[in-house]
């Protein structure tokens, strides 16, 4: 079932994000639904962007004609730049999020006199708003059933953002290629905290290769990694879209290149390279990795590159990564988008 999530945004809460609210390591654009958007305008806790927000808002909706095209470019304008780069960092451009604005088009003006008065009150409790939240994030009323349940009115189920990005990920969520793989789970956990992307709308291609820039921007999303640096690699340009999560890795001193000039931003990752990434991104953390590990057990342990022994005792210790096989690491293979979310999913799983 195709929900309308990846449609659908209040105005008023986007422009509360985009004025001040702290946006976390795991956002992505398309994960910004009504709900969400409610609980992060009410976390807002500057008064003055609060009401700038409200301002503009009011500015080009409260009107016979609401003035959808001219309330964004006035937050464009509005947007501070960091908050682009952290939009940028998650791999999305400002004007894609702005697009998710177009859904206004379709509400009446009571829903947006109702959207108005809560977000000038910050109150979003009234039964007219849960409907809203209900009707605009496309999830669909869930039956009573015999679990029963505190709170709400009968017959209604709000949500919560973890519930809904569980709920997205199950029923909106249409990969035909990963039903009966062993990372299904673990991509739609993923997918529902908008880590990781398809490469298409039915398709996940979890046992095809992944880039360096794209495990670069997935370990940068998941952990919130942010940086400054210039990059001087020759082949990462600032048109690149992976040129943010690029600086903010080598920022952080979590990334090298292939050589002193070059990052190879489009080949596939290796087992040992990920390793590597991965673990300059735990200590980067202050994250305390065991040191000693005995790979003798394998086979292949001679084969680990001597850059990437230190850090590959330390994820198998960790229990980060696994062997291939039991005798075999496999230090030289490519990775697979399946085991980029798997290492991804660990990762985020230590406390």
């Amino acid at each position: 079932m195709n929900l309308l999530k990846n449609k659908i945004v209040s105005a008023a809460l986007i422009s509360a994000l985009l004025l001040g609210t702290p946006v976390s390591g795991a956002f992505a654009a398309e994960d910004l639904d009504f709900s969400y958007m409610l609980k992060k305008v009410a976390e807002i806790e500057d008064p003055t962007k609060k009401e700038l927000g409200m301002e503009i808002f009011k500015e080009y909706m409260d009107r016979e004609n609401p003035d959808v095209e001219g309330l964004k470019k006035a937050l464009k304008i509005a947007t501070d730049s960091g908050t682009k780069q952290q939009i940028t960092n998650a791999g999305y451009t400002l004007d894609k999020v702005l697009s998710k604005l177009d859904v206004l088009e379709d509400m009446n003006k009571g829903e947006i006199d109702a959207l108005l008065d809560a977000v000038e009150a910050n109150d979003f409790t009234s039964e007219e708003i849960k409907e809203i939240a209900k009707k605009y994030d496309g999830v669909e009323e869930q039956a009573g059933g015999g679990g029963g349940g505190a709170g709400g009115t009968a017959g209604t189920t709000v949500q919560t953002p973890a519930e809904q990005e569980k709920t997205t990920a199950q029923q909106n969520l249409g990969f035909k290629d990963i039903h009966g793989h062993w990372a299904k789970d673990t991509i739609l956990e993923l997918y529902g905290k908008g880590i990781i992307k398809g490469q298409s709308e039915e398709n996940f291609n979890p046992n095809g290769s992944i880039t360096r820039a794209e495990f670069t921007a997935l370990i940068v999303r998941a952990l919130g990694i942010d940086g400054t640096k210039a990059v001087t690699f020759e082949d990462v340009s600032q048109s690149d879209w992976f040129y943010s999560v690029v600086a903010s890795a080598k920022s952080a001193g979590i990334i090298n290149g292939i050589s002193q000039s070059s990052f190879a931003p489009n080949e596939n990752v290796t087992r040992e390279q990920m390793v590597k990434i991965i673990v300059g991104a735990l200590e980067y953390k202050n994250k305390q990795l065991q040191s000693a590990y005995d790979m003798s057990s394998y086979q292949d342990s001679a084969s680990v590159s001597d850059w990437a022994k230190d850090s590959m005792g330390k994820a198998l210790a960790k229990g980060i990564i696994k062997g291939q096989s039991e005798s075999h690491i496999a230090p030289k293979a490519m990775a697979t988008r399946a085991e980029a979310a798997e290492v991804i999913k660990r990762v985020l799983d230590i406390n």
